[in-house]
């Protein structure tokens, strides 16, 4: 038969033909046929009822499988989007999320696979991980309606890895005096981020 042209990991069968008395393979076979998994040439001498010999081989070449490469797990924070991308120079592309192309946006937490081929059909593939993390809730409490004078203490509470005032401050706690809306950003230990403002108003002043 002609050259077999193969995926490495295929298994293919090649068969001498039936009415011999005997086979003999260069892979140390006496059977009909044999299977076949890696490049190589595959000899077979046959001998019929009579003693009489007749020799035949052919050429297998199994080409190695693309390989793909997604690169490390993910973790993202909820309401980022993620692209994922499977590299170029494949032909075809299959993602699970049933797309075909090379990049792909994701924003939900899971588990995803690409499949890709070449040009002789070989395919290849590779899994990821995505997790996207909840954002941090801060909250600073209700509108503060305070005397003049009076210093407050605005406070995001524990827990945080950072902190970012509208003052400047990078504290969990500020004091402030003025009548303004202050806003604190936090960060957690994902990266994630949350945010809150309260509005601080002063009482007008009380005149006897």
């Amino acid at each position: 038969g002609p050259t077999i042209f193969a995926c490495e990991g295929d298994v293919e069968f090649v068969a001498a033909g039936a009415g011999f008395a005997g086979y003999s393979w260069s892979t140390g076979d006496s059977t009909q046929g044999i299977e076949i998994i890696e490049t190589g040439t595959y000899a077979v001498t046959v001998t019929d009822s009579l003693g009489c010999e007749g020799f035949g081989f052919i050429q297998a070449i199994f080409t190695p499988n693309p390989e793909v490469d997604l690169g490390a797990d993910i973790s993202a924070c909820e309401g980022d989007i993620v692209t994922l991308d499977a590299g170029q120079g494949f032909d075809s592309y299959l993602w699970i999320t049933g797309e075909q192309t090379q990049l792909i946006q994701v924003s939900q937490t899971g588990t995803y696979t690409v499949t890709v081929g070449d040009s002789l059909g070989c395919i290849g593939s590779d899994t990821i991980d995505v997790i996207f993390n909840p954002n941090p809730i801060v909250n600073l409490g209700p509108d503060i309606l305070a005397c003049p004078g009076q210093p407050i203490t605005i406070n995001a509470g524990t827990g945080f890895a950072n902190y970012q005032w509208s003052t400047g401050e990078q504290t969990q706690s500020i004091i402030v005096t003025a009548a303004i809306c202050y806003s604190v950003t936090v960060t957690d230990s994902n990266g994630c981020v949350g945010s809150d403002t309260v509005q601080v108003d002063i009482a007008p002043q009380i005149t006897f």
